[in-house]
């Protein structure tokens, strides 16, 4: 149930449209209706980031929400993906269940700090 107060709190907060949290939901109710996935097979996309030496973000994204992990990026990581040739949009679209293990990890330094984006397949 934490998921479905989190998009709760996301539509109330303005994040998402009714439309989205609705997508959003329903991608969440297919999720939890599937059976058992077999052994080496994603399920779920994980994504860290780190900045200034502290973590920003650590979430795992279930991958029927996966288009709309690019919202828990801060804007620093996606300044930083799209200089380094990285179009998040395009590598969450690309997602499917036979995909496993490490997607990305970069690491470079933003404005003189560093920065260090990481996304699994689990």
């Amino acid at each position: 149930m934490n998921e479905q107060r989190r998009i709760l709190e996301m539509l109330v907060a303005g994040q998402v449209s009714v439309d989205e949290a609705d997508a959003l939901l329903s991608a969440l109710k297919v999720e939890r209706q599937s059976e058992a996935r077999p052994r080496g097979v994603a399920k779920s996309l994980r994504i860290a980031v780190d900045a200034d030496g502290e973590a920003k973000v650590r979430v795992n994204v279930p991958l029927g929400l996966a288009k709309f992990a690019s919202r828990f990026i801060p804007q620093e990581g996606h300044t930083t993906l799209q200089g380094h040739g990285v179009d998040i949009g395009e590598l969450l679209a690309s997602l499917n269940s036979s995909s496993e293990g490490r997607l990305l990890d970069l690491e470079t330094t933003e404005h003189g700090r560093p920065v260090r984006i990481v996304l699994d397949m689990v």
